[in-house]
């Protein structure tokens, strides 16, 4: 089964080269590394065959009906959908142009969702 934090890695190489099409490229892969991650985690999230919607895949982190969602929900979302703010200028935006910096900054988010992923999986009640 493909490990898609090796997205991630593949985002740190194209991140470490010297044109503005592989940072790009950088951000557009770490998002993948966040949100296919994201489909496996999502709590109240059922994909309908291959078309899984981001935001609806953003917001199964934080029921509504929740007076008080974990934190560590509410800051998966928040910064998924940043993310995937990135990842939308990166890919369908042309100006402003993006930076080598952009791409550090899209990496660093996109590792630290992989990180809440594994909190929450590790801190979530064992099932019955």
């Amino acid at each position: 089964m493909f490990d898609w934090s090796d997205y991630l890695r593949l985002a740190e190489r194209l991140a470490s080269e010297k044109d503005e099409a592989s940072w790009r490229a950088a951000i557009s892969r770490a998002y993948y590394a966040a949100f296919c991650t994201a489909c496996t985690h999502a709590p109240s999230f059922r994909p309908m065959g291959d078309d899984a919607k981001h935001d609806v895949v953003w917001n199964a982190f934080v029921d509504r009906s929740q007076k008080n969602p974990p934190k560590v929900d509410l800051q998966i979302q928040q910064d998924g959908r940043k993310l995937k703010s990135k990842r939308h200028h990166a890919d369908y935006k042309a100006c402003p142009p993006l930076t080598q910096a952009d791409a550090a900054d899209a990496i660093r988010l996109a590792a630290k969702l992989l990180a809440a992923f594994d909190r929450r999986a590790t801190s979530a009640p064992a099932s019955p």
